[in-house]
């Protein structure tokens, strides 16, 4: 559980670092040979060895998860295409992985409130935010993606249909884990 926290915590740093030194309005490039690009090589090897964990692993009793699993399979899909065509963006929106950061410092029965509050906040407060803000951002400013556009030879319209049915899935799959903390919190009344 620790290595997978200090896994986050790399991405989740680079993705900061993208936020603080490229500006929103910087035309979004296919350079992957940057921070953005290792960010998200990092993350694909993550969640791989992560996912491997779960299906083949020692503790696959523990850590197996259906809607995780899928989470990560759909993910590293969408991550890999990203690298290929939008690695910014995606480097910045691995931020949203800031929901698991605390999994291991307040794993335990007397933190378990905690863990859930500080999960559903990143939610609400980083996650979703991200998933709305950004594909309404970009679909509003479709030129910055004219240069990624131009590289690969995929239309800007087909690059805004891409982010905004990513972030739709990740949208969905957060009303997934809403329901589910919460349901968890009432069941041994948290709450």
């Amino acid at each position: 559980m620790k290595y997978r926290c200090a896994c986050i915590a790399v991405m989740c740093g680079l993705s900061v670092y993208d936020w603080f030194t490229h500006s929103m309005y910087e035309p979004i490039t296919t350079d992957r040979w940057n921070v953005s690009g290792t960010n998200l090589v990092f993350c694909i090897l993550y969640m791989t060895w992560d996912t491997w964990a779960m299906v083949g692993g020692v503790n696959r009793q523990i850590l197996y998860r259906t809607e995780l699993l899928i989470h990560h399979l759909v993910s590293m899909g969408f991550f890999s295409a990203g690298l290929y065509f939008v690695p910014l963006i995606v480097s910045r929106a691995l931020i949203c992985e800031s929901v698991s950061l605390l999994n291991y410092t307040l794993r335990g029965a007397h933190n378990e409130l905690i863990l859930h509050r500080y999960r559903l906040a990143t939610i609400f407060l980083i996650r979703f935010p991200i998933s709305i803000i950004t594909p309404i951002f970009y679909y509003m400013n479709g030129y910055l993606l004219e240069p990624t556009s131009a590289d690969t030879g995929v239309s800007v319209e087909s690059l805004q249909t891409a982010l905004i049915v990513s972030h739709l899935f990740f949208t969905i799959y957060d009303i997934i884990l809403v329901r589910k903390i919460v349901g968890i919190m009432q069941k041994r009344k948290l709450v």
